[in-house]
This record gives structure tokens, sequence and C-alpha cells, in this order.
């Protein structure tokens, strides 16, 4: 059966491990995700973030790693932060997830990955439906 999976800010580090190991989930909306783990380290200042966070897993991988694995399933990265909890650009999570980008790209399935931000009062079900 189809399990589609949207989460929101305390659980998408939890999700998106799941969304990798599991191929019952066919569809994963990150919403209000970190940007990346790489980010926290640049960032002397952290804003609820270690509840998401993995000890170590910055040595072997990031979340971009992680969306280019769950490919080339459908994914939406909504409205991504950074540690303070400030929306980053879409234009900036296009380049930090370049390599995610790609292995959509390689598996063809160029038109499954979405990095999007919503407008202001803007709810996540209306905008997921006619973005879709």
């Amino acid at each position: 059966s189809k399990a589609d999976v949207v989460v929101c800010e305390s659980t998408y580090g939890a999700r998106v491990h799941e969304a990798v190991l599991d191929e019952r989930i066919k569809e994963l909306a990150l919403v209000g995700m970190l940007d990346s783990y790489e980010s926290v380290t640049t960032h002397r200042i952290h804003r609820n973030i270690y509840e998401s966070l993995v000890p170590g897993a910055l040595k072997v991988y990031d979340l971009r790693d992680l969306v280019a694995a769950i490919a080339p399933r459908p994914v939406w990265i909504v409205d991504a932060v950074d540690p303070l909890g400030k929306r980053v650009q879409t234009e900036e999570v296009r380049k930090e997830y370049a390599r995610s980008l790609e292995a959509f790209k390689a598996l063809g399935a160029p038109m499954a990955i979405h990095l999007k931000s919503r407008k202001p009062n803007e709810g996540i079900e209306d905008f997921y439906q006619t973005s879709q």
C-alpha cells in the first residue's frame, strides 16, 4: 500500500532516514527541514535542531545524500531552514541539493524532486495540491 508521508520540523530527521530504508514510503514531503547537517557546523547559535541531528552522521553523509538515496521516489523539500530556523531561499537550497538533483536526473526522474517555498499564510495541503 502507498504511504505518503508529510514531515514537519521535529521529525524530518527520522523520517528521511526511514524513507531511505523503507520503499513502502512512496512520496516524502519534508516541511521546515534543516537545510543540511553541515550548516550546523557553520552557525554558532542553533534553534531547536538537536532532536533532528544524528551523532557522527556528517562524517559519512548529509541530508542531501539521504534525499538522493530516495530517488526516484518523489521528494518535496518545502521551506527549508537554517540552524536558526530562518527560511533558506529556494535558490540556495537548489545549490545545496545539486547532487540530489543530479541523482534524480540520472535515474530518469528529474521532475520528482521539488524544492519549494510557500507564500505567507499558505497552508501545506493547498500548496502541495496546487504544486503537483
